[in-house]
């Protein structure tokens, strides 16, 4: 039988002590970086399950609970996210600062499978270099 996500969303933060309040103060960093607004009244509507989140709100739900969006959404798979979805949402957001029109540019790359390798790459690379350990070859 498959779950709602207002279910799993509840699930989660339940299992996490979590309020809406924080998941909302989780999503910020996301939600700026990637141009996806998210504000309590969505986040209420997902909850109680008056309303099926879109794609865009779903990824950015997966990305601050951390979990896996097919999971929040209630196929029956594992919780976890996806390493390498993990690991480039968390690069985006630590590494770049931006604003409207590069979130939007930033969400359509996200989108394309093809520029998400590159994209985690440059990002990796770009950590190594703040961090001073210079780009690795």
């Amino acid at each position: 039988m498959k779950v709602t996500t207002a279910e799993r969303l509840k699930e989660i933060m339940k299992k996490r002590g979590l309020r809406q309040a924080d998941v909302l103060r989780m999503a910020e960093p996301y939600s700026r970086t990637f141009g996806i607004p998210l504000n309590r009244a969505n986040l209420s509507m997902y909850v109680t399950g008056k309303v099926v989140p879109v794609q865009d709100k779903l990824f950015l739900l997966a990305r601050t609970l951390d979990v896996s969006e097919a999971w929040l959404m209630g196929l029956d798979v594992p919780e976890a996210s996806e390493p390498e979805a993990k690991n480039l949402a968390n690069s985006v957001v630590d590494l770049m600062q931006l604003n409207g029109d590069d979130q939007v540019l930033l969400a359509e790359v996200m989108r394309n499978p093809q520029t998400k390798a590159r994209l985690l790459s440059y990002a990796e690379k770009l950590r190594a270099t703040q961090k001073g350990e210079g780009p690795e070859e």
